[in-house]
């Protein structure tokens, strides 16, 4: 492109012109003509250019050698500049600043704007702090240790500060170690640096046999080109700093080979995690989610003084957490059995009531309406007037949803496990009450019903509505609090914190019914698929496959989009509505990003959708597990439905959603196989099962053929014949037998 504001600016007329004209060809003379004549008019694709000029930041000539710094710091920093690893001669004023600030002692917070050089701001100083720990300190620079935590929110910003390091501490040419040890010993240990994120190969307590080869592979054909066109992209990606700085890549290898992960005391770059987990790096660069909708459990000693606090993220607190819940801490059992936050019983008149200022707080309560038609719901704060599932006007107050301030043992002290009657209640799919509209849906590339919209500024609301959906009551004065929607849950329990100002026993006269959760906005990817009611289920609670096959193509979805964005896959959550509008059913499968108000991870793969669909498939399919399994879809985070995870009816979805293909009928040599497990248990009940080509089911009053289908399908209607879905006989064998049973008897 050519250079100057005027070229620039009419290169990119140019360009866009032609693209208008290549896009959006007319067959007409006379329109194309009038085209060219006025797409270049000022005012209909462009204006004039507007020219910002931003003052250039301070530099400072020969600032390394006026900076005020120990001679042989300035010598050190001199030789690295004349290198040419990352040190310049005449630096801006703000990183001379810096360097002699931190050679000081003093703290640093430095703020400025792109490209000013802020890296150099911190990892100058790093230099200088290590230099001068292994010049002036040999005994403590000889052990091995982190000294300095290089800490970013984004995978590629972690690649970004590695690759800097590779080319300045781990250059290929070993300019830096000779320039270190020159100035502090010929003896003295090299730096070392490590990447310790979720790219870091790899997961596991130990070292996997499986996984070393695979790295061994990896590295060698990376580190070891053969080809001319192979050695000249070997070298490229030296120079950007992506090939691992190991001082002999055959040696590391020679170790991975036998599952030896000891590095070199000459390698700058520590590569797998159990390098680091044995020999700490000097450097560690990693990522961090900072802190979100974090709640506490807090642990009381018997007067009260907290003595363990234990933090959990919302979305699993309200769950793990919940009261009626049990957790073990230093070896004592306890069972939640209210909120509290440590210092409310302190505050002026509020020793009987601490739980008053949250549960009168609108921010911790707020009211949830829902459509009694459809199950729509959403926050009352939103003041919906019409249910924009189905238009229905009469909208209804349902239980308010509770955010916990911190949750507490049940009396506020332990119990003996053999008096602990666990009450279990879980947390159900994250929820979203807003529908994309119209002109935000777009059909995905390549599918027949799958539609894609990537929205920001997304309200999620979190649940748990209790056992058999009672939800929890909660004395609004004390916060003690149980599983159930009568105040009698609570006769036995007394308040979760002990107070000298509180001893006698709160009578909860001012409880109410609530569930637990809390909503935040984030950025949202939904896939929406079209489902034909004539051809596919859409029952819900007589067929489960509809909802195993949602949820387990939502799990698909978090885990390749999580590897396509090289990030932790706990960086994104998903999950699966199911709704019915005027002209078909929805099955709308969502992911979003756990960071409140979004790091921009879910939209970012929208353009990128036709490559996650083909990985999903991959992914369902390439796996030979009975449903599903900790290589394809089982991981801790969704343990909750494990059983609910079926990678082949998400496969029928996806096939679905993406070439409009409903299942294939089950083969007859399969349908024998899957229903004549049931066979004895029929005979019991006086039916007979023969199979000859079919399946024939004899009972007292009738003779009938037995098909077994798809549970994707609506169900087949014939005379003498009854169906039977696969989905039964895997998971729900009584209904099946019934069904059978009911048909012949």
């Amino acid at each position: 492109m050519p250079n100057g504001a005027n070229s620039v600016h009419k290169q990119l007329r140019t360009e866009l012109e032609n693209y208008i004209k290549s896009q959006y060809f007319g067959k007409s003379p006379i329109l194309l003509s009038a085209l060219n004549n006025h797409i270049d008019d000022e005012g209909l694709l462009y204006q004039r250019p507007f020219i910002e000029s931003s003052p250039a930041y301070v530099t400072v000539q020969n600032g390394i050698e006026t900076a005020s710094l120990e001679n042989w710091m300035k010598e050190y920093f001199l030789q690295l500049a004349k290198a040419g690893i990352g040190v310049f001669p005449s630096p801006f004023a703000h990183q001379i600043l810096a360097l002699e600030a931190a050679t000081k002692g003093e703290n640093l917070f430095v703020s400025t704007g792109t490209g000013s050089g802020k890296t150099e701001c911190f990892m100058w100083p790093l230099l200088a702090k290590m230099a001068a720990e292994a010049r002036n300190s040999k005994e403590s620079w000889a052990k091995r240790g982190i000294r300095t935590i290089i800490m970013y929110p984004m995978n590629a910003l972690v690649s970004d500060q590695v690759s800097r390091l590779r080319r300045m501490i781990g250059d290929p040419d070993n300019k830096f170690i000779k320039i270190f040890r020159n100035t502090c010993g010929t003896g003295v240990r090299r730096p070392q640096f490590g990447m310790y994120t979720g790219r870091t190969p790899y997961p596991g307590a130990q070292p996997s046999t499986e996984q070393d080869r695979k790295l061994e592979r990896t590295l060698a054909r990376m580190s070891f080109p053969q080809s001319d066109s192979e050695k000249e992209f070997f070298n490229r990606l030296l120079k950007e700093g992506k090939i691992p700085a190991k001082a002999d890549m055959n040696q590391f290898l020679q170790g991975l080979h036998e599952s030896k992960h000891i590095p070199s005391d000459d390698d700058a770059e520590l590569i797998t995690r159990f390098e680091m987990q044995q020999f700490c790096p000097d450097i560690l660069i990693t990522n961090y989610s900072f802190p979100k909708n974090v709640v506490s459990t807090y642990i009381p000693d018997a007067y009260g003084k907290i003595l363990y606090e234990v933090d959990r993220g919302l979305d699993v607190a309200i769950g793990e957490y919940a009261p009626g819940r049990a957790i073990v801490v230093d070896k004592q059992t306890y069972q939640i059995g209210g909120f509290y936050y440590p210092g409310s019983e302190r505050r002026h008149g509020q020793s009987l009531t601490p739980a008053r200022a949250y549960t009168e707080d609108p921010n911790y309560v707020k009211p949830v309406i829902s459509c009694p038609e459809c199950g729509w719901f959403g926050l009352m704060e939103e003041k919906t007037k019409r249910c924009p599932f189905c238009g229905n006007s009469d909208l209804k107050i349902t239980r308010e949803m509770m955010r916990p301030w911190g949750f507490a043992p049940r009396n506020a002290e332990s119990i003996p496990d053999v008096q602990l009657s666990e009450e279990y209640t879980a947390v159900q799919q994250p929820l979203y009450s807003t529908l994309p509209e119209a002109e935000e849906m777009k059909l995905a590339p390549g599918c027949k019903n799958i539609r894609i919209a990537s929205r920001t500024n997304q309200r999620i609301i979190m649940l748990n509505k209790g056992s058999d959906d009672k939800g929890f009551m909660v004395c609004k004065d004390c916060g003690a609090a149980m599983p159930g929607d009568d105040v009698s849950v609570l006769n036995d329990i007394n308040r979760p914190y002990k107070s000298k100002y509180a001893r006698s026993k709160c009578r909860h006269s001012n409880c109410f019914n609530v569930n637990l959760g809390y909503d935040f906005i984030t950025d949202m990817l939904v896939l929406e698929f079209t489902i034909d009611d004539r051809i596919i289920d859409v029952r819900r609670n007589d067929n489960p496959w509809l909802n195993r096959a949602a949820q387990s193509l939502a799990e698909a979805l978090r885990l390749v989009a999580s590897k396509k964005l090289d990030v932790e896959f706990t960086e994104l959550v998903t999950g699966y509505r199911l709704r019915t509008g005027s002209e078909a059913s929805y099955v709308d499968i969502y992911l979003y990003d756990s960071l409140s108000s979004g790091a921009g991870y879910a939209v970012s793969v929208a353009d990128a959708i036709a490559e996650l669909l083909t990985d999903m498939k991959e992914l369902l399919s390439s796996c030979n597990c009975g449903s599903a399994c900790s290589k394809c879809l089982k991981h801790y985070r969704n343990q909750y439905v494990h059983g609910m995870l079926d990678r082949f009816a998400a496969l029928q979805l996806l096939k679905w959603g993406v070439d409009g293909i409903n299942a294939s009928p089950i083969k007859p040599e399969t349908q024998i196989k899957m229903i004549m497990p049931l066979a004895n248990i029929l005979k019991q009940s006086g039916c007979e099962i023969n199979s000859d080509g079919e399946i024939v089911a004899t009972g007292r009053r009738n003779t009938k053929k037995v098909v077994v289908y798809p549970a994707m399908w609506v169900e087949p209607q014939a005379t003498g014949t009854i169906y039977v879905s696969d989905a039964y006989i895997k998971y729900a064998k009584p209904y099946a037998v019934q069904k059978i049973l009911d048909s012949v008897q």
